[in-house]
């Protein structure tokens, strides 16, 4: 009581934040114009103002709901550093030295030759999350992974992570076929929805209209369970601030479409997952990619992303690949982010940039969808 009463008497001494007396002391210092108009800024599609208070907030504010996870965290998140399956059995070494090192999974980017037995030898699956890249998803991928999965009898709720196709659209039958196999196996998707667009609410838009699109290839197949099985791979600028708001939005409008359609997949469940690419800048080395991967990182796991790959400056560097690695760990261990399943709910100006993005992103929706 005496430490919550101190806090209230130190707390009296600053009056409440006030819109006018705000926009008079910026407007004295900048030639008598508006603030709110003169420092507005742009950027990736979007405008934002210089000032926000309580005024700002939606009236119904996007959210993040705690995770399931008891080990994890109400705000879970799964580290896959990425392993290039050039050579599989040095893939499947590099990748047992992740996970010994306390990677959470492994993303395989995957070449058409490779076998699943040797890849994943002595990696046991169950306990960690693993996700395949591929050009393209084949018949032969397909049986390749049911033989696999067949011969080692794991339980399909004990498994979890996903197949990313780099292009787009899938194979029907291919789709068919995958979903079918992967049916039980509830925490595994399988149709991975990216987009390539440069400005944020066309990249949002762009794999909305992809995922209904698949969606209502699925539905005409009577596949009722592809919406279970869709998911988003998002890359990551340098935005901090932005790229927070994208991966909510993403995720508040396909819950919006998928309850349209009548699933009940939670909005928790919707796997996003996100990879902050090397970035290499002069003025900021030796550590420019480490300050990268952090902020990137950091900006996806408050987004609420539920894996997240963190690209070294050079892959074939060891130390470089630790220290990618390690970030996350960092953010979990010593920062504590995933003790909070939201950290950054209540901030004004995010809810208004999340209101004004899903709104900009939902508008360029639905004209694509009157367009297609």
């Amino acid at each position: 009581m005496e430490n919550n009463s101190g806090l209230n008497d130190l707390l009296s001494g600053f009056s409440p934040a006030n819109r006018n007396e705000w926009i008079q002391a910026a407007s004295s210092e900048i030639d008598g114009k508006n603030p709110l108009e003169a420092l507005q800024w742009h950027k990736s599609g979007i405008t934002g103002l210089p000032y926000y208070d309580l005024e700002n907030t939606p009236t119904n504010p996007f959210s993040l709901t705690p995770s399931d996870s008891e080990f994890f965290g109400a705000r879970s998140w799964h580290n896959l550093p990425k392993i290039k399956a050039l050579d599989v059995k040095a893939a499947n070494q590099k990748a047992l030295h992740y996970l010994s090192a306390g990677a959470d999974g492994i993303l395989f980017e995957l070449q058409d030759d490779f076998s699943f037995e040797t890849l994943l030898n002595n990696i046991e699956w169950p306990f960690c999350s693993i996700g395949f890249s591929l050009d393209v998803i084949t018949p032969d991928f397909c049986n390749q992974l049911e033989k696999y999965l067949g011969q080692k009898k794991i339980d399909p709720t004990s498994i979890q992570g996903f197949i990313y196709q780099k292009t787009y659209p899938h194979h029907p039958q291919v789709l068919h076929k995958l979903i079918h196999m992967l049916d039980s196996y509830k925490k595994t998707q399988c149709i991975g929805i990216t987009s390539d667009k440069q400005l944020v609410p066309d990249q949002i838009s762009d794999m909305l209209i992809k995922a209904v699109e698949t969606l209502d290839l699925l539905e005409s197949k009577n596949q009722t369970a592809g919406a279970e099985k869709i998911f988003f791979s998002v890359n990551l600028s340098t935005d901090f601030i932005i790229e927070i708001a994208k991966l909510k939005v993403l995720r508040k409008l396909w819950y919006k479409i998928l309850n349209a359609y009548g699933s009940t997949l939670e909005s928790k469940s919707i796997r996003i997952h996100a990879t902050s690419e090397a970035w290499i800048n002069e003025s900021f080395e030796p550590h420019g990619n480490m300050l990268n991967a952090t902020t990137a990182g950091l900006a996806a796991i408050l987004g609420g992303c539920t894996s997240i790959t963190l690209m070294p400056a050079d892959e074939t560097d060891e130390r470089l690949a630790r220290i990618a690695q390690n970030v996350s760990h960092i953010l979990r261990e010593e920062s504590h982010i995933n003790k909070v399943a939201d950290p950054t709910a209540g901030s004004y100006y995010l809810e208004q940039l999340i209101q004004e993005l899903s709104e900009s992103a939902w508008k360029k929706f639905l004209q694509n969808v009157k367009a297609s």
